[in-house]
Order: structure tokens, then C-alpha cells, then sequence
């Protein structure tokens, strides 16, 4: 191989990789130009792992340390953990998918729980590793944008899959790299920067009333690059009251400096949708609208073995929940409004030498909420903007600061990562978390990964104050902990990859909405002393890259909770997850033209709902789906078919909310290079 470095017109050609995790390049301290980098240096990459190859359907990296910088600061990604859980999936692959919400794109990897009440991106929970909804972290390269309101509204983003360029999921804790939230894992949304002038124009057509598209457009001029795109989604629903209509729009502008970037990002989404006994069976005729804002700005910057970002974000969310859509009863008081409102910000500064990496970042966070019912009555009352006749009636703040600092030391093949973190919460005070990642490259093609961290989770502002007819918060809820010790290894050679992880979780004082008594009404919100959870996941793949057989990809998830004793009647989200879930996915390539991909999930809950016309405990039934999608290859088009659940099958996610049957729908996307 040959490596150009260039500083003071000189040039150095390096024939040799050092065999340890850390790249030759920062025993350098400068910035390195990469000519040509053959197949043995990525078979060699320390840690990583992938479930499909770079052309696959799904490939999903567990990627750790890449320590190379080329050209640019690193991204604070989720892939440069030393762990075995980190996966990842490239724009190639979120578009090869035809997924057009963050919800469609992670349904694709193993232990990933999307539980929809409503399809194509209206509205899902995320769980990861048996976790519920509040206990997932929401990133957008690196910062934390998580709605501190209810996890019911973190999916709610104004950024799409086509969009993006990765999209990565860390299953398991990271409060001490990212400060509270990241209770059972994150996900880390990297959006695309503009390395060229193209557009990009997809439509989708289909059942009930669909009509999906996407327009966007990059553009590159010397240093200074533009993205930005506009979507519009709508259906007429596939049963009764599950009507939508939904819209995004994105900008971002990039200024590339000598050492360094300047990026700013400006999204807006919003959706207006029918929500079938979403929340509640006993009022089914429900209505929601959501608007979502998000304004970022990033600056990062490097000089020899130093490196440094300071980052800010803003993110301000409107929700108006109907109980009633029509026909509203004398008793009903009035729809449900909140404002919420999110500021924070992260300063990180990181020194590198050619055995080791020290890292120190200061994150501070904000949250403010005014509303109809949630937070501490105010002493003043607020109007709503555009709505007469109420006005918001409740708020509620907190702030929170974390310092953590990481320490990685590359020994040969071995990675040793240890970190930990203080945070200050207003209203809980102080907490810690900390950790150890070790891995260890037994050969070029065998991965090992041992890790024990901790975490923490607050609680939400609906946990705390939520009040209706049929649900009841608590202001006294404790903190969520947890203690989780996982290990893994990973196989990677050019026609095989396989990766097994197994974990084993403690959590304390886990939040709940109990079912007090059988027969009772309302449900309370509590914290349950112990829950303790056992797992794993499997994932293997062969590509054998001929024609019928580009590759067929499997991946196994197992997670169980052990001690339920004081939480068996009427949990609503801690214990309702997925106790195994199986994908089978393949890409066949029929022809030059044309490609299909068959995809078949399967999935075990756990818990049980009480259906209203019974009053009887139902347990979950098994879903089973088969999904394709076929693509016709043309010059600058590509033409799409695809089916959803084509054997139209019976299934359901979360209580009486039943999944749509059988889906199918076309469409094209337009590629234009310039």
C-alpha cells in the first residue's frame, strides 16, 4: 500500500501497518492523505464486524476503533466504542431498504424492539435489550436531542433515511459517555454531508390512500457544501381513524476549514394523525398533532494530536393529544397541549498518541415543558399559540451538567477503554456512572469484547405529572440504575460474518405503569424495586456474490427479565418485550436489472393486555411477517414494488392497536449527478 502524507512539500510513502489498534497515523500528530487502501488493512480493522457487506441489504457494523484521521476531525461516533453492540447502517443500505422514518430503518437489526401504533414513521416506541421506550437515548451526531416529555415523542424527527449517512444503535449503556438517558442503549443519527452537487427525488404510491415523497438536493462549491429537502407523506388510514398526513423539511451548510468545520442544521417536521386507541382502549377515537424543530450548530477543529468540537442544540416540540376526535362527552375538560422546549449543549477535547487516547467532555442539558396538565401549577398562565379558549397551566424545568472523562490504551491487540462520568440534575442532585470496554483480536479474522458499565435514567415529565381518567403520575419516582456486563465474538472473512453477544442487566427502582388492583381503573406510575435481565443476540451471514445468491443475512434475538415477582399484574411497558425475535433477510439478483428482497420476521412478546369487550388477560400472539420488495435497475432510476406483510398476517405491537394486513405499494426514486 502507499500512504501520501503531505505537510512543507514533503511527501512520506509508509509500506507497513503496525500490528496495533491504534493507526501509525497519529504517532504523526498530523493530518494524513490516503491514496490507496487495500482489502487486507479493512479485514485487519481492529473490531469490526459486519452482518452484511458493504452491497448488502443490511450491513450492520460492529464497528469499534477507527483511529485514522483523514482529512477531517472524527465524528463522535457510536462505532468508535470498543464493545461488541455497536452496529451500523450506511445511507447504502438504509436506501436499498426503502425505509422512510428512523422507525422502518432500525426494525432491520436484532435487538432492536420498534413497537408501531402507527406504520411509516407516525408513531413507534423504541426499546433496545428489553428496555422500554424512556430508556433509549437519541442522538444526532453525538448530541442528545431525547424529548424529556415522553419517549412516545423521541422517533418524532424531522430527518429521513435517505438523508442520512449512517444510522448506528449502541445496545447497551452509555450514561457515561453521554450523561443520563442511555439506560438500554442509543442511537446515533449521522446525516449526509454534500461531497457533490446531485439530486434525489423519490415517490411511493400505494394502499389506502398512500402518497410518500422525497426531494433533495446537495451541493458542494470549495469548501463551503449545502444539503437540504423537503418530504410529504399522507394515507387514508387501513382501519378505521388511522388517517395521516405528515411533512419534513431539512437544511444544512458546511463550512470546511483548515483544521476543522463549522456545520449549521435546520429541520422542522409535522404530522396530524388518528391514533386508534394509541394510548388508551377505552377512548379509542383519538387524535394527535406533533411539530418537532431542531437547529443545531457544530464546530470542530485539530491540530497534531489534539482534537476538539464544541456542540449546541435546540429542540422545541408541540403536542396536541384529543382524547376525543368527535362526539367529545360533557365531562371532557379539553384537549391536552404541551410545549416542550430542549437546549444543550457538549464541549469535548481528546489528546492522541500512538498507544493511547484520553478524552474529557463537559455536556450541559435543559428542559423546559409548559402544558394543560403536566409540570407544578404556574404561577401565571400562558396562551397557546393559535388556540382560543386555553392556555398552557402547568410548567416544569430541570438542568442537568455531566463531565466525563475516557481513558482507551492499545496494547498490541489488545483495547482497553475505561470511563466515567459525574452528573448534577436540579431536581435528583448528583449521580455517577462508569465502565470498562476491553477487546482483543485473537486474529485478522476473530474479535473478543468483554464489558461492565453502568447507567442511569430520569424520570419523564408524564411519568411525573400525568393525569386523566384512566392514567395517574408520581412525583416521588427514583432515578432508574442499572448495572450491565456483557460479551461477545465477532468472525469476519470475505464469504462469512458471524457476531454472538450475550448480556446480563440489574436494574433498580425501574419505572412502570402498574395496574394497582385488577379491577382498578386508573393506572399509576411506580418504581419497581429489581429488574433483572438475561440476553443475547446472533447474527451470521454468507456472500457468496453470484448471480440468484448475493447474500442471505440472519439475525436471533433472546431477552428475558428474571425477577417479576412485584411487578407481574399490569405492567404496561417494563415487562411487555420481546422475548425472541428472529429476521431472515436475502438479496437476489435475478437479473442485471432487477433484484428482489425477501425478508421474513418473527417475534415473541411478553406480558399481557386486557382487551375492553373481555376484561380477560390476553397474552401477546406471535407475529410473523414476510416483506418484499423488488427493484428494477435502469440508468439514473430505479423502480420499486414492495409488499408488507404479504401473507396478511394477524399482528399487534401494543395492546388493541392491530398492525395493518397486507400492504403493497410502488414506486420509483431519480438520481441526478452533476
Amino acid at each position: 500500500m502507499v500512504i501520501t502524507y503531505l505537510f512543507a512539500k514533503h511527501i512520506a510513502c509508509f509500506k507497513h501497518w503496525l500490528g496495533t489498534q491504534f493507526s501509525v497515523f497519529a504517532s504523526i500528530g498530523r493530518v494524513v492523505r490516503i491514496g490507496v487502501l487495500p482489502l487486507a488493512y479493512v479485514m485487519l480493522a481492529f473490531g469490526q464486524h459486519a452482518f452484511a457487506q458493504a452491497d448488502s441489504v443490511i450491513r450492520t457494523y460492529h464497528e469499534e476503533i477507527d483511529s485514522v484521521l483523514i482529512e477531517t476531525v472524527r465524528q463522535q461516533a457510536l462505532s468508535l466504542i470498543p464493545r461488541a453492540s455497536v452496529q451500523r447502517l450506511t445511507g447504502e443500505q438504509l436506501l436499498k431498504t426503502g425505509s422512510t422514518s428512523v422507525q422502518q430503518a432500525l426494525d432491520v437489526l436484532p435487538g432492536v424492539d420498534i413497537r408501531q401504533r402507527g406504520p411509516l414513521g407516525i408513531q413507534a416506541d423504541l426499546g433496545i435489550r428489553g428496555g422500554s421506550f424512556d430508556q433509549v437515548l437519541i442522538l444526532i451526531d453525538g448530541l442528545d436531542v431525547t424529548d424529556a416529555q415522553t419517549g412516545h415523542h423521541s422517533l418524532a424527527l424531522p430527518l429521513r433515511p435517505e438523508a442520512m449517512s449512517r444510522l448506528e444503535l449502541l445496545s447497551g449503556p452509555g450514561a457515561r459517555m453521554y450523561g443520563p438517558g442511555a439506560y438500554a442503549g442509543a442511537i446515533n443519527i449521522i446525516p449526509r454531508r454534500a461531497d457533490s452537487t446531485h439530486f434525489l427525488l423519490s415517490t411511493k404510491f400505494g394502499q389506502y390512500g398512500l402518497k410518500d415523497m422525497f426531494a433533495g438536493l446537495a451541493h458542494r462549491y470549495g469548501n463551503i457544501s449545502f444539503t437540504g429537502y423537503a418530504t410529504g407523506s399522507s394515507s387514508d388510514g387501513y382501519t378505521t381513524n388511522t388517517d395521516h398526513v405528515a411533512y419534513t423539511g431539512y437544511i444544512a451548510t458546511q463550512l470546511d476549514l483548515p483544521r476543522g468545520q463549522i456545520r449549521i442544521q435546520l429541520a422542522h417536521l409535522g404530522k396530524a394523525f388518528g391514533a386508534q386507541a394509541y394510548y388508551t382502549p377505552k377512548f379509542p377515537d383519538q387524535f394527535e398533532t406533533v411539530k418537532t424543530s431542531i437547529a443545531t450548530l457544530s464546530y470542530q477543529g485539530y491540530r497534531g494530536r489534539w482534537e476538539w468540537e464544541t456542540n449546541f442544540a435546540y429542540r422545541h416540540l408541540t403536542d396536541c393529544f384529543e382524547l376525543f376526535r368527535n362526539n367529545a362527552p360533557a365531562w371532557y375538560k379539553g384537549h391536552n397541549y404541551h410545549q416542550t422546549q430542549l437546549a444543550t449543549g457538549r464541549a469535548r477535547m481528546a489528546y492522541s498518541t500512538r498507544i493511547s487516547r484520553t478524552q474529557l467532555a463537559l455536556i450541559g442539558r435543559y428542559d423546559d415543558i409548559w402544558s394543560t396538565n403536566l409540570g407544578k401549577t404556574a404561577d401565571q398562565s400562558r396562551a397557546i399559540l393559535g388556540v382560543a379558549g386555553q392556555r398552557y397551566t402547568h410548567h416544569g424545568d430541570r438542568l442537568n451538567l455531566t463531565a466525563s472523562l475516557e481513558q482507551t490504551l492499545y496494547i498490541s491487540a489488545l483495547t482497553i477503554n475505561l470511563g466515567a462520568m459525574s452528573s448534577y440534575n436540579s431536581a435528583y442532585k448528583w449521580t455517577y456512572a462508569y465502565g470498562a470496554d476491553l477487546s482483543y483480536r485473537f486474529s485478522p479474522i476473530v474479535n473478543t469484547t468483554l464489558s461492565i458499565n453502568s447507567a442511569y435514567r430520569l424520570p419523564t415529565f408524564t411519568d411525573l405529572y400525568y393525569n386523566s381518567p384512566t392514567r395517574a403520575g408520581n412525583e416521588n419516582l427514583r432515578p432508574e440504575n442499572a448495572l450491565t456486563t456483557e460479551g461477545g465474538v465477532n468472525l469476519r472473512t470475505e464469504l462469512f460474518r458471524a457476531s454472538l453477544t450475550g448480556f446480563y442487566r440489574t436494574g433498580r427502582n425501574i419505572i412502570d405503569w402498574i395496574q394497582p388492583t385488577p379491577s382498578a381503573t386508573v393506572w399509576q406510575a411506580q418504581n419497581h424495586k429489581s429488574l433483572n435481565t438475561i440476553g443475547g443476540e446472533l447474527s451470521a451471514g454468507i456472500y457468496p456474490r453470484v448471480q440468484f445468491l448475493e447474500n442471505v443475512e440472519m439475525a436471533y434475538a433472546y431477552c428475558k427479565h428474571l425477577n417479576t415477582d412485584d411487578a407481574q399484574r399490569g405492567s404496561s411497558y417494563a415487562l411487555d418485550n420481546l422475548v425472541h425475535l428472529l429476521t431472515l433477510r436475502a438479496e437476489i439478483p435475478c437479473t442485471k436489472w432487477v433484484s428482489i428482497l425477501p425478508a421474513v420476521r418473527y417475534s415473541k412478546r411478553a406480558g399481557f393486555y386486557t382487551p375492553i369487550a373481555t376484561g380477560i388477560a390476553t397474552s401477546y400472539p406471535d407475529n410473523l411477517s414476510l416483506d418484499l420488495r423488488t427493484i428494477v435497475h435502469l440508468p439514473a432510476v430505479e423502480l420499486f414494488v414492495e409488499a408488507s406483510n404479504l401473507l396478511d398476517a394477524k399482528r399487534v405491537d401494543i395492546g388493541e392497536v392491530p398492525l395493518p394486513r397486507r400492504w403493497l405499494s410502488c414506486g420509483a426514486t431519480y438520481r441526478l449527478n452533476w
